[in-house]
């Protein structure tokens, strides 16, 4: 642990207003196994929410598209990110192998990197890797995608039943149809409609532009 009570205190007293850390992933299996970043999760959650109580706002950084990454454990990292409370700012982008790191070397040796890493022009936003377990499409797509589910998640954690969060985290398996978008764009009509009736009207509609 390198946070505490008494850093965001000193750092208050320092007139800071924002921190950023590094969440990396939301996945347990990730974070520890793969990024070797033995950090758990109630750690994580309490960390920020000292900061906030300090007054101090955060930005979390996570990642997309890290080698065993699959479209789960990316779902995982942006329900994760809804976690970390209203005055946290989530960013993300996608990892990139920098060459003489441990997860380059791996990368080479499994054969993933399906790009030339000499151009660095679309660094972190665009995947360089192929990997077996997610499609480097589905990879850019849940970049793009990212922000509009920790926002839907964060209604859902105050708004939603066990069922349907569960219909909705279904949906989320599908990043490059336009049914995240549509989450997005009944997200306010969520909150302004009432629940019940707003939640039948956004799942008849998801479902029929699936069907589409």
């Amino acid at each position: 642990k390198t946070c505490d009570e008494e850093m965001f205190k000193l750092l208050k007293g320092a007139n800071c207003d924002s921190v950023a850390i590094g969440l990396e992933s939301g996945n347990s299996f990730i974070r520890k196994k793969i990024l070797n970043r033995n950090i758990a999760d109630e750690d994580i959650l309490a960390t920020f929410k000292m900061a906030h109580d300090h007054g101090i706002k955060t930005h979390s950084f996570a990642m997309v598209g890290i080698p065993y990454e699959t479209k789960q454990t990316i779902i995982d990292t942006a329900v994760f990110s809804a976690k970390l409370g209203e005055h946290n700012d989530p960013w993300r982008f996608i990892f990139h192998p920098y060459p003489k790191t441990e997860l380059y070397k791996l990368c080479v040796e499994k054969g993933w990197i399906g790009a030339t890493l000499n151009d660095y022009s679309d660094e972190r936003s665009v995947s360089v890797l192929r990997l077996p377990t997610i499609a480097a499409h589905d990879i850019n797509a849940y970049h793009k995608i990212f922000h509009i589910i920790v926002k839907v998640e964060q209604f859902l954690s105050l708004n939603a039943s066990g069922p349907v969060k569960k219909i909705i985290r279904y949906l989320y398996r599908y990043p490059r149809y336009p049914i995240i978008i549509l989450l997005f764009h009944y997200y306010q009509r969520l909150k302004i409609l009432g629940l019940k009736k707003s939640i039948s009207i956004m799942i008849a509609r998801c479902w029929k532009a699936h069907n589409a």
